[in-house]
């Protein structure tokens, strides 16, 4: 880095840098990090923008939907002129715009059972998983993947006037049955209801059931900072679920244990497929090609 770039550099960061739990050689590890977001929408979109305005080197997004005009009342990305484009590609150039010091990949597919399969060669290496989708089947395939991959996970969700944000900090604890943190399926068990039911009578979709613009902006926001503090081991360690009331406008927080019960991660079978087999592969490999050098 030449001394020109290295000023420019400090110039960008110094709000953060400025800062003791950060510092300099923080922002430089968060430079070298990698985050894989699933979902470009509502909360996709302030959680990347934020990542990359806050310099992480390196972020992935994964999403097959296109932008519509009642996106735009949520999904602060995008403009008219984006309609009828892929969210990834539009939300990836934006991205770029805000930082150009950053690389984005954008995957314009779902994250089922086919790319998870083929997550070597279609996504790579990562450092911290964000969900930003909204749908429950989703939901409960991407928390079995992170926690059987051994990848901190931060999921959002937001309807009408409430939001939550869910974070797994310490994903190889939650595989240890003899820990007391949780997963996300230790809260939602996906037994309650079949997927079906659940996503239509408990968390529905922004699109099908309405919320409001900025409940979305502050979850994902929230998620953003959260990665943060994963990234750079700011004593995030337990479980937890923040949830957000739009009666009482306020916040309640909880800790989420370890449900003895719960198939994801207390089950025998984790780690045993060949696709998990795979992701603690990629995860576990001690030299790591990035996105940028």
């Amino acid at each position: 880095m030449t001394e020109a770039r290295e000023n420019e550099w400090l110039l960008r960061y110094s709000a953060q840098i400025l800062l003791p739990s950060i510092d300099y050689s923080g922002q430089l590890e968060l430079a070298n990090k990698t985050v894989l977001i699933l979902g470009a929408g509502g909360l996709g979109c302030p959680l990347a923008i934020y990542l990359a305005a806050s310099g992480i080197g390196n972020i992935i997004l994964v999403d097959a939907d296109y932008i519509e005009l009642s996106n735009l009342q949520r999904q602060i990305a995008y403009t008219d002129k984006d309609i009828g484009k892929l969210k990834v590609d539009c939300l990836a150039n934006r991205c770029r715009l805000i930082n150009p010091n950053i690389k984005v990949k954008p995957i314009a597919k779902w994250f089922d059972d086919n790319l998870i399969n083929n997550i070597e060669s279609e996504i790579g290496c990562f450092d911290v998983i964000c969900d930003a989708t909204d749908n429950f089947e989703t939901r409960d395939k991407i928390n079995r993947f992170a926690v059987s991959a051994g990848v901190p996970l931060v999921s959002g969700s937001a309807l009408g006037f409430e939001g939550e944000i869910i974070v797994l900090p310490n994903i190889k604890g939650i595989n240890n049955k003899n820990k007391s943190t949780g997963c996300y399926h230790c809260l939602y068990p996906p037994t309650e209801l079949n997927i079906k039911d659940k996503d239509e009578n408990c968390l529905g979709s922004c699109s099908e059931q309405g919320v409001v613009g900025p409940i979305v902006g502050m979850i994902g926001a929230s998620q953003a900072y959260w990665v943060i503090s994963i990234l750079l081991k700011m004593g995030v360690t337990q479980s937890f679920r923040h949830r957000f009331l739009g009666n009482t406008r306020g916040w309640v927080s909880s800790v989420i244990n370890k449900d003895k019960n719960c198939k994801s991660c207390n089950s025998g079978n984790i780690g045993n497929s060949d696709s998990i087999k795979l992701a603690n592969n990629l995860i576990e490999k001690k030299s790591r090609k990035y996105l940028t050098s």
